[in-house]
């Protein structure tokens, strides 16, 4: 079976510039100080301050909108992802408990409960939560795919993967069930069934990068390396600073020999996102593979820098230099 890059989410690139963020706060600050009782600007406030990770200036700022207007669910969804991202996850899923306590029909809220539980891998309670949406609203589709979501950590595949198909009968748009519902038949070995569902997610977004790097994954793994090649490709022109699709696009190279090439992609892998650790170990191998050792311990060296934990680097260089 080839060797690859398959678990990989699509992740948004774009970063913000210091400048605008300081700008929101700065224009927040002088608002306040002209209307002190306006719940709504140290909400706009904290969402600048959790932008720049500023967590502590933004749960001080939640808690002042909270005080003077309890009713707004929105101040207690952005004050549970702040504490999440701060490393405060039992406090997270406190918030979002009172939330839903406060707001108990409103379905986001019950939503968001869920997913917390899910995170924590409370997953009686997420299934709880979860039938309790089903009860105020047998339609929704996100419950159904949250559903999905707790089978499919819990190892229920089946159940997962007909959850997934209900939402999207519910919502035939609904892109994360059909990517979700092909991941796993992919690793039952499915893979008709599975490039159907990546397929059903194209025709909704023909762009969608974690929908094409699962299919390519599935080509890439079943030795269609034609087809693997060109989906990658199309990968790159969509996000060129997408290392995954380098790196597996070597990685076929590699599986047939075409070494150069494989390591110009494995190359470009680490260029876009320098601490690419599998980018730098299979430099390393395709390196040797051309007769470089001194350029392969290179490669193998930068990938135990950035993780140290990484035996097979390890391995590969001790080997190297004996």
């Amino acid at each position: 079976m080839m060797i690859g890059c398959g678990d990989s989410e699509s992740t948004d690139t774009t970063t913000t510039t210091n400048e605008q963020p300081m700008a929101s706060i700065d224009d927040a600050t002088a608002a306040i100080k002209k209307d002190p009782a306006n719940a709504d600007l140290y909400f706009a406030r904290a969402q600048s301050y959790y932008e720049l990770e500023g967590f502590d200036e933004a749960i001080i700022d939640l808690d002042q909108a909270i005080g003077m207007d309890s009713t707004k669910a929105e101040y207690y969804h952005l004050k549970a992802d702040v504490q999440l991202d701060y490393y405060r996850s039992r406090d997270a899923l406190q918030t979002m408990t009172f939330a839903a306590q406060q707001f108990p029909d409103r379905i986001p809220t019950l939503l968001k409960l869920a997913e917390f539980q899910l995170i924590l891998q409370q997953y009686q309670d997420a299934l709880g939560t979860v039938n309790t949406i089903g009860l105020k609203d047998p339609e929704n589709e996100e419950s159904y795919f949250m559903l999905g979501m707790i089978f499919k950590e819990t190892g229920d595949t089946a159940r997962a993967i007909n959850s997934f198909q209900r939402a999207t009968e519910i919502n035939p748009e609904h892109i994360e069930s059909f990517i979700n519902a092909g991941l796993l038949l992919s690793s039952q070995n499915k893979n008709k069934s599975a490039l159907r569902f990546f397929d059903n997610a194209l025709l909704i977004d023909s762009t969608n990068i974690a929908a094409l790097h699962s299919k390519a994954f599935v080509y890439q793994n079943s030795s269609q390396f034609e087809e693997a090649v060109s989906i990658w490709k199309k990968i790159n022109k969509i996000d060129p600073q997408y290392p995954d699709a380098h790196l597996n696009l070597g990685l076929v190279y590699l599986q047939n020999d075409s070494l150069n090439i494989a390591l110009d992609a494995f190359t470009l892998s680490t260029k876009v996102e320098p601490t690419f650790v599998l980018g730098y170990y299979y430099t390393g191998i395709t390196q040797e593979l051309l007769g470089k050792p001194d350029q392969a311990k290179a490669a193998y060296q930068q990938a135990i820098n950035l993780a140290p934990s990484f035996t097979r680097a390890q391995e590969a260089l001790d080997a190297l230099s004996k």
